[in-house]
């Protein structure tokens, strides 16, 4: 109900596993906490309602075929994310904020989607902070991104803010400026090194084996 925190938990030294798929139906200012439990065939939230949905501690599975969270409600919300497993892609509206800490989304393959509204539409703003993100992300805007890694091209709307530092982004990702990230370090490093003058097939070669070996 509007306004009501409900926390589902694990007992201490278990793991408590919901089977099934989980439906979540939003209600105003809600707070909905899943804490150390495996959601076996993923969560789906959908309704009009700002609401606030925590995943501490789990493990989510996405159904075949599917993600392992969708959201489509268009009332916008929060998605938190700590120390979680998502063995599938989140896909949120793009009025979701979504915080990844201490945790790992994993879409199967570099080259999958895994963080967006949908193949062709970005989701909201996202923050992605010591976790790893295992394929593609599309996102409206980023607060921030920091000791991460982020495997596949990350491609952000709004480049004027937000913050990249300390993690690694793909060469041709579109995001707000990096600061200490890889593979630029090794790039400049290698190019540095190497004995001068240059032509622009040996810079490349460099830049290639060195991103390669990052």
């Amino acid at each position: 109900a509007a306004g009501q925190h409900l926390t589902l938990q694990s007992a201490d030294r278990t793991r408590a596993c919901l089977t099934g798929a989980i439906s979540v139906t939003t209600a105003d200012q809600a707070v909905l906490t899943f804490d150390g439990l495996l959601l076996s065939s993923g969560l789906t939230v959908a309704g009009g309602a700002s609401t606030t949905v925590n995943l501490t501690r789990c493990t989510v599975l996405a159904p075949a075929g599917a993600p392992a969270v969708s959201w489509t409600s268009v009332g916008g919300g929060l998605l938190n994310l700590d120390h979680t497993l998502s063995s599938g892609a989140l896909m949120l509206d793009d009025e979701v904020t979504l915080s990844v800490a201490d945790s790992l989304v994993d879409s199967g393959a570099f080259s999958n989607l895994a963080i967006a509204k949908d193949a062709a539409t970005p989701c909201g703003t996202v923050s992605v902070v010591r976790s790893t993100v295992i394929g593609r992300a599309a996102m409206r805007e980023v607060t921030l991104i920091e000791n991460s890694i982020l495997t596949g091209r990350v491609v952000c709307s709004r480049q004027q803010s937000g913050c990249v530092r300390f993690s690694y982004l793909t060469r041709d990702s579109q995001a707000p400026p990096r600061f200490e990230c890889q593979p630029d370090i090794a790039i400049q490093q290698a190019l540095a090194a190497a004995p001068k003058p240059l032509s622009l097939a040996q810079q490349n070669a460099i830049v290639k084996q060195a991103t390669m070996r990052v």
